[in-house]
């Protein structure tokens, strides 16, 4: 009876404090703030890692190659001061998979307006698989 008891009183205390699970739409929101957050912060590791092995654009431009392209921006200090307009975002997802757009970035190199693809990998994590510049 004692066990069943602190079993009892145990499982009241689980219920009471857990949290919430987050929406994918959610999660997906908090990617973003972490991938622009790093861009400002010139954190390269984390700005690359928001970027699936998998990823290819509409020009065939692979994760390697952005990481190349990042290090650049990175070294120059271009991302600390851009604008990012996430006004007009919408985000659809369906299962595994979700497009966001637009999203808008303003710096010293102009302005640029993009639609990603991302997908919630195995580590529940997501990541950009795709984009497509819009403007």
């Amino acid at each position: 009876m004692r066990y069943l008891i602190s079993l009892f009183v145990m499982l009241i205390g689980v219920s009471c404090t857990s949290q919430p699970i987050p929406t994918a739409e959610q999660q997906i929101l908090a990617a973003l703030d972490t991938y622009h957050t790093a861009e400002r912060e010139g954190n390269l590791e984390t700005i690359l890692d928001s970027y699936s092995e998998e990823f290819e654009d509409a020009q065939g431009t692979s994760k390697a190659v952005l990481a190349g392209f990042f290090s650049v921006l990175v070294d120059q200090g271009v991302l600390k001061d851009h604008v990012i307009d996430m006004e007009s975002m919408v985000i659809s997802v369906e299962n595994d998979y979700a497009t966001v757009g637009p999203v808008s970035y303003t710096s010293l190199l102009g302005s640029n307006t993009y639609r990603y693809r991302l997908q919630q990998e195995e580590d529940a994590i997501w990541r950009f698989i795709s984009s497509e510049e819009l403007n």
